[in-house]
């Protein structure tokens, strides 16, 4: 069992999308499906499409149409563009279902309870998408804290992301008690993140 947030001697907050689930190769598909089924002439520049996605990963999904559209030649109007992030986001979640996503590192996390250390999940990803995707993998009881963009009544407007909205929540939870933070994430955002909520790490 996941170890109770206020019974923990460390706090090892984790990024998620790049560190405990790869998603990016679903991504990068639903990429290359919204653009051929809005320019159909780009059906063979699939490598570039998928290689301009990599290269714009943790971007907003706006910036990285934006890029690809670029690298692709071709210009969307301010319409458009909306409706094309529609689009990915449509092809966007089933894929990533289809395709696993497969957590890492998981074992390990979950052998940390026995050590005092309570394991977060802090991110941007949606917080009901989150969620379902932890009960899928069937993995609750590696973490004491689940938090992505809150759906919870009394947080709309503040969406969680990295960083101290996230600590803020959970100090409430610990009634303002933080034990030592520790961050795990894969990016120079994550650096600073992890600076900004203090973490020894």
């Amino acid at each position: 069992m996941a170890l109770g947030l206020r019974q923990a001697k460390f706090l090892l907050m984790c990024d998620f999308d790049g560190t405990l689930f790869d998603s990016m190769p679903s991504k990068a598909e639903a990429m290359y499906r919204m653009f051929v089924e809005r320019y159909p002439e780009v059906v063979g520049d699939r490598a570039v499409i998928v290689e301009c996605f990599m290269d714009n990963g943790g971007h907003s999904t706006a910036d990285m149409i934006e890029a690809t559209a670029k690298c692709l030649g071709v210009r969307p109007s301010a319409d458009e563009m909306k409706v094309m992030r529609d689009r990915y986001w449509d092809h966007e979640k089933p894929l990533v279902r289809v395709h696993g996503g497969f957590f890492q590192d998981t074992e390990e996390l979950a052998g940390l309870a026995s050590h005092g250390v309570a394991v977060a999940i802090t991110t941007g990803t949606r917080h009901e998408d989150l969620r379902e995707l932890v009960a899928e993998a069937n993995l609750r009881h590696v973490f004491s804290f689940i938090g992505g963009f809150s759906t919870r009544r009394e947080e709309q407007g503040r969406p969680f992301t990295k960083g101290r909205a996230h600590l803020e929540f959970i100090a409430r939870r610990l009634k303002g008690r933080v034990p030592p933070i520790y961050y795990y994430g894969d990016s120079v955002r994550d650096i600073h993140v992890a600076k900004e909520v203090g973490a020894k790490k």
